[in-house]
């Protein structure tokens, strides 16, 4: 019997025989698999470069730093926008800080906007009480006055009504007996009303008139389409023209300028008399933070307002790039299909998730879902924990639940104010009614009727929004657009959202492994945030002099420790709040902050600490990286590459098996382990050449940069071992050497799969899910 090595001898000598008489094939096993790489290749003579300049960010109030800097830099600082120089504007102890020229004209959050002009507001009432008292007084009066006019009149006020009775007896006197005017002209002119007119007619001798032509006319006695259009007139009471034309010669404007006192002394004929340059100018004076905040934003659409939010920046576009990053680049193809179904296959057949959330966690269980779809939508979901999750606290001792007290406080404000909200849409209706039933209403369809009458409709007074707020504001509550079914509307949302945060969130525990256990139970239903746990005695009634703790974080709210997220490869700034700033942006150094302040508080005997913290990510320096990386594309290359070598291979060993060659050699003493390892050595040798050539071009081209060349070699020798032993394997399945060509090449994707799920689910794919791929 031949001996082994004298049996591998021949077979090699068989097998380069056969390689060599089919050159064709022979060529194609050692070009195919390098093709691809040669293509990588030239693709990677263009530059993927990207440059980055140097970033400084805006520090970030936490809730230690006041109400205003903390809504400040949540929304001012939610893009985390990269600066080219420092920026200090957040560190300043005064918000609204002019001095400064780099920050004076950067946006301020509308939020914060209305906080603090109505903090000025409210400021200068406290200061001016009577003044204020004054004022809101003199505005019910005239709402009162409007309101009892009849409706649809134009007549606004008669030129006696301007006056009380002895400033009116005084004015007919003079002019009666000054102006050479008679009596019964007198007291005619003393009836007239004033119409909407009387504002065009003020504003065309303004513009038209020069003071000179003023002095030596008299347009508005003389002109009869000017005076019809300033004045009406009671029946009984006009004017005939010999009257009309005393007027005109006798009451010029340089005579009425002897009558200035009495002008001043004109007054609507409210119970108080109110004077309009006064009330206006009082208005004005003791509402100017208000009308200034109006002023600023009465014109923003819905887009600028939700840009004023943020002040300025949209962030719309940071959300879509940070929660999904390859959202342009999404399309599900049919392996992604069959993977999701597979995934979902396992999961169901997974021991322990068949189960549903039966409120088994104890002794926490699970609070009711609040009838929350709010928190149903793609963004909302990603931090649906961080809103609804329980904060459990261990160990439960008398120290502990002191700290919990004091953090507790502002989630009861919160829930205070959520209370009022909740019952206002209940009041919201009848609050309507009583405004209906008010003098506002009647008073606000006078005004719009005056305002639609003023020349012709045709001013800037009859403008679409005001026009359209007189009419609905104050109408019954039935009206859509009225104030009580607006706002009714408008909480009514609100309260959807506000209704997903779970404000009573701490819940103790007897120690940490109870914490654990209840956590994995209520991550389940998305129903923990976080973890405290106080490293103190069970019966701790007070914290020691040096007190340590831990906070267990929801695993998918703090950086990831199964990857670096700095590294040689990724030397871009970590500017993405959704994914680099976690620890910011999900609550952890907040609640962190928070606790430190309250044990302090509690240690130092104090009802509040004044201590305000600030965090501000140090600056990133100017960088260029190279963006281009096919590292995650490499398995597949691999396959591609060789899947054609592999083929080749087992239809050789099979062809053999179909024409009995191997029966033949079997029957001279040919032994199976032989006959394998000759065409594998074959092969090795053949693919070896390919693999030298691969490894040689991803250095030179620099596909892998940053990878040494031997050990890109010896990972790619290794590969070559584990696809050969796959393909003898292959060969042993098939008779038919065309059919094991076809079907190698499809069990080759087969036994991909379990590699590319566990590739893309390493992270939160089950322990049992992955062992279970892995046998597949």
């Amino acid at each position: 019997m031949v001996g082994f090595w004298r049996q591998l001898k021949f077979l090699l000598w068989k097998c380069i025989l056969v390689r060599w008489r089919q050159k064709f094939w022979l060529a194609v096993e050692l070009i195919v698999p390098c093709i691809l790489f040669i293509i990588i290749a030239l693709v990677r003579t263009k530059d993927f470069s990207e440059a980055e300049e140097q970033c400084h960010y805006d520090s970030k109030g936490l809730l230690s730093a006041g109400l205003l800097p903390f809504i400040h830099s949540f929304f001012c600082s939610f893009s985390n926008r990269c600066n080219s120089i420092p920026t200090t504007g957040d560190e300043t102890h005064f918000l609204f800080n002019e001095d400064d020229g780099k920050n004076s004209s950067r946006n301020e959050s509308i939020i914060v906007d209305a906080i603090y002009y109505a903090s000025l507001q409210l400021r200068w009432i406290g200061k001016n009480p009577k003044e204020f008292e004054e004022v809101t007084k003199s505005g019910a009066e005239l709402i009162h006055w409007l309101a009892q006019k009849p409706p649809n009149s134009t007549d606004i006020v008669t030129i006696g009504e301007l006056f009380d009775d002895n400033a009116r007896q005084n004015l007919t006197k003079q002019l009666n007996e000054t102006s050479g005017l008679r009596l019964e002209t007198v007291r005619k002119l003393m009836q007239l009303s004033f119409e909407p007119g009387a504002l065009e007619v003020a504003e065309v001798l303004r513009n038209q008139f020069s003071f000179a032509d003023l002095l030596f006319s008299n347009p508005i006695f003389c002109d009869k389409r000017m005076f019809e259009s300033a004045f009406s007139f009671q029946n009984g009471m006009e004017f005939s023209k010999e009257e009309r034309n005393e007027l005109c010669d006798l009451l010029t404007p340089a005579e009425l300028l002897d009558y200035k006192r009495f002008m001043d002394m004109a007054a609507f004929p409210t119970p108080s008399r109110v004077r309009a340059t006064s009330f206006v100018s009082s208005v004005q004076n003791v509402f100017e933070p208000t009308l200034i905040f109006l002023q600023k934003y009465s014109n923003f659409t819905t887009d600028q307002l939700l840009l004023a939010l943020f002040c300025g920046e949209d962030p719309r576009e940071v959300i879509a790039q940070t929660l999904n990053p390859n959202s342009d680049n999404e399309v599900e193809t049919p392996f992604e299909k069959l993977r999701k179904r597979i995934i979902e296959f396992i999961q169901t057949v997974t021991p322990g998730k068949a189960q549903e959330l039966n409120n088994t966690c104890t002794p926490v269980t699970y609070h009711p879902d609040m009838n929350c779809s709010s928190l149903e939508s793609p963004v909302l979901m990603n931090i649906r924990a961080a809103l609804s999750g329980y904060i459990l606290v261990s160990p439960d001792n008398a120290a502990t639940r002191r700290v919990v007290e004091r953090l507790n406080v502002p989630l009861r404000d919160l829930e205070y104010v959520r209370n009022l909200l909740y019952s206002y849409p209940s009041e919201a209706l009848t609050l309507q009614t009583r405004l209906h039933s008010s003098d506002l209403w009647p008073a606000s369809q006078n005004l719009l009727h005056y305002i639609k009458v003023y020349k012709d409709g045709q001013n800037p007074l009859n403008e679409k929004t005001l026009r359209f707020v007189l009419e609905h504001i104050f109408a019954p509550p039935s009206d859509e657009y009225s104030f009580g079914r607006i706002t009714k509307d408008l909480v009514e949302i609100a309260n959807n959202y506000t209704g997903c945060f779970l404000l009573d969130r701490f819940r103790f525990v007897h120690n940490e492994k109870e914490l654990e256990s209840n956590a994995i139970c209520l991550m389940d239903g998305h129903q923990y945030f976080t973890g405290v746990v106080f490293e103190m005695e069970q019966n701790a009634r007070e914290f020691s002099e040096f007190t340590t703790y831990k906070i267990r974080h929801y695993p998918e709210m703090v950086d990831s420790t199964t990857s670096y997220m700095d590294s040689r490869s990724n030397p871009f700034t970590r500017h993405k709040p959704f994914l680099d700033l976690k620890y910011l942006t999900f609550g952890f150094s907040f609640l962190q902050e928070a606790i430190d302040r309250a044990i302090i508080s509690e240690k130092a005997n104090l009802s509040t600490s004044s201590l305000g913290v600030y965090a501000q990510q140090e600056p990133f320096p100017c960088t260029v990286k190279d963006t281009f990386n096919v590292a995650i594309f490499m398995p597949l290359f691999l396959l591609i590459s060789f899947i054609f070598p592999s083929a080749l291979l087992v239809k050789s060993i099979v062809y053999e098996k179909e024409q009995k060659i191997k029966e033949q050699m079997r029957a001279m003493g040919l032994g199976d382990a032989v006959h394998f390892v000759s065409w594998a050595l074959i092969s090795l040798v053949l693919n070896f050449i390919s693999v030298l050539v691969i490894s040689i071009i991803s250095k030179v081209a620099k596909i892998f940069d940053y990878t040494d060349y031997t050990m890109l070699l010896f990972v790619l020798v290794l590969f070559l071992f584990a696809s050969i032993a796959m393909s003898i394997f292959f060969s042993t399945l098939f008779t038919n050497a065309n059919v094991a060509t076809a079907a190698t090449c499809v069990l080759w994707f087969v036994f991909f799969i379990p590699f590319q799920l566990l590739r893309t689910d390493r992270n939160t794919s089950p322990t049992f899910n992955r062992i279970a791929v892995s046998t597949f």
